[in-house]
């Protein structure tokens, strides 16, 4: 099947962004326009621009575009121009999560976990955070508590005593 294919089958959803953290990521790029007015003074103010422009390129490119996507066999995140695809059937939880750890422009995230490893989890935050959940429970099977999803618990026969 071809990536058009499976994009049609995909359901977006874009990333909650905190007003204040985006303000707070442009500080840097901010202060080394500051810093480059001194190399623009000194007769070189294409070379101040320049680097102006890259910088803010490189923030905008790979930071302020962020979704995420639930297709029939996997989950998509898109941030700037990076994607990552997790398979659905890998999926072992998803939890609420305030951790500042990821490139997620918000402290409402949610954490996706598809193993035990270090990388194998990510942070989300999208805005419409019950359709997302809901979505990806269909998709997977996980069984949702809140803002929590979690495979279905087995509660055995053999284990419960009589009295």
């Amino acid at each position: 099947m071809s990536e058009n294919a499976a994009n049609e089958d995909t359901v977006w959803f874009h990333s909650k962004k905190s007003v204040g953290l985006v303000a707070l990521l442009f500080v840097p790029p901010i202060g080394a326009s500051l810093t480059l007015v001194g190399v623009i003074r000194e007769g070189r103010p294409l070379l101040g621009l320049l680097v102006v422009a890259i910088t803010l390129a490189v923030f905008t490119l790979f930071l302020l575009p962020t979704r995420y996507g639930i297709g029939a066999h996997s989950l998509v995140v898109r941030t700037g121009v990076l994607r990552a695809r997790v398979p659905l059937t890998r999926i072992r939880s998803v939890q609420s999560n305030r951790a500042w750890s990821s490139p997620v422009l918000s402290q409402d995230g949610l954490l996706v976990s598809w193993g035990d490893g270090r990388f194998e989890r990510t942070r989300l935050a999208p805005k419409d955070r019950d359709a997302f959940l809901e979505c990806l429970a269909a998709k997977t099977g996980l069984v949702r508590d809140g803002d929590d999803l979690s495979k279905r618990s087995v509660v055995s026969t053999d284990s419960v005593l009589s009295v």
